[in-house]
C-alpha cells in the first residue's frame, strides 16, 4: 500500500511505497520540476519570504511552471500575522496565487497563522471553485469544523492537536511530514492509533483523498 504525503521539504521521500508532493524550492527564481524527474511538487511564494524576494517575479514564473503536468498544488502560500510583511500585502500577494490556481484548475496548500478570519473572508470573496488545504494544522477541534464547515480540507503532521485529529472527517483529511525528520509511516500510525481504526483504513482513506483532488497519472 501507499503512503501519501500532502506536504515535505525532502525531495527524496516519494518511493514504491509513498507518494509525496515536494514543496519546490526557490530563492530568487524557481526551481525547475523538470530538474527532478518522477518528483511531485506544489510551488507557491511563502508569507516568510515575501520580503526577501521579488514576489512580483515569482508570481509570473509561477503562472509559468503551474502547467507543469509534475506540479499538483499552488503552495504553500498563505497568511501569517507573525511575519513582518504587513497582512494587507500578504492578501494581494495570496490573491495572485488563487488566480493561478483557479487558471490551472489546481488546488490549493494553505500556510495560516492567526489569520483564518481573513482567509475564510477570501474564500468567499474570491468564489474560489479549487480546494484549499491547510497544511500543518495544529488548531483547536472548533476551528477545524469551521474551516471544514467552509469547504476547506485539513493537513495534520506529527504535531498535532489530538481532539482535533479525532473529529476531521476521514474524506476531509489529509497528512504530511512538512519539514520534519519524521517518517510519514510514523504520523499514519499515530493518527489511526488516535482515531483508534486500522492503519489500513486510513491509508486507503488518504488514497481516495489523493485520488479526487490531484491528477496522478502523469
Amino acid at each position: 500500500m501507499t503512503y501519501y504525503n500532502l506536504h515535505t521539504h525532502d525531495l527524496s521521500l516519494s518511493t514504491d511505497r509513498k507518494l509525496s508532493i515536494c514543496n519546490l524550492p526557490y530563492k530568487n527564481s524557481f526551481t525547475s520540476p523538470d530538474a527532478y524527474p518522477g518528483v511531485y511538487f506544489s510551488a507557491g511564494i511563502h508569507p516568510w519570504h515575501i520580503a526577501s524576494t521579488d514576489p512580483m517575479s515569482l508570481t509570473s514564473q509561477l503562472s509559468r511552471i503551474a502547467e507543469s503536468p509534475q506540479l499538483l498544488a499552488i503552495g504553500e502560500c498563505g497568511l501569517d500575522k507573525l511575519t513582518d510583511t504587513p497582512i494587507d500585502i500578504q492578501i494581494t500577494i495570496f490573491k495572485q496565487q488563487i488566480e493561478i490556481a483557479e487558471n490551472s484548475k489546481k488546488p490549493m496548500i494553505i500556510h495560516c497563522v492567526k489569520a483564518f478570519n481573513e482567509l475564510i473572508k477570501l474564500r468567499k470573496e474570491t468564489a474560489a471553485r479549487q480546494e484549499w488545504i491547510i497544511h500543518g494544522f495544529r488548531g483547536k477541534p472548533q476551528l477545524a469544523t469551521e474551516l471544514i464547515q467552509h469547504g476547506f480540507r485539513i493537513s495534520i503532521g506529527h504535531k498535532f492537536n489530538p481532539e482535533t485529529a479525532r473529529i476531521i472527517p476521514l474524506h476531509r483529511l489529509f497528512l504530511e511530514t512538512d519539514d520534519s525528520n519524521i517518517d510519514i509511516e510514523t504520523v499514519y500510525r499515530q493518527i489511526a492509533e488516535i482515531r483508534q481504526i486500522p492503519e489500513n483504513e486510513l491509508i486507503i482513506s488518504i488514497g481516495t483523498n489523493f485520488s479526487e483532488l490531484f491528477d496522478l497519472s502523469r
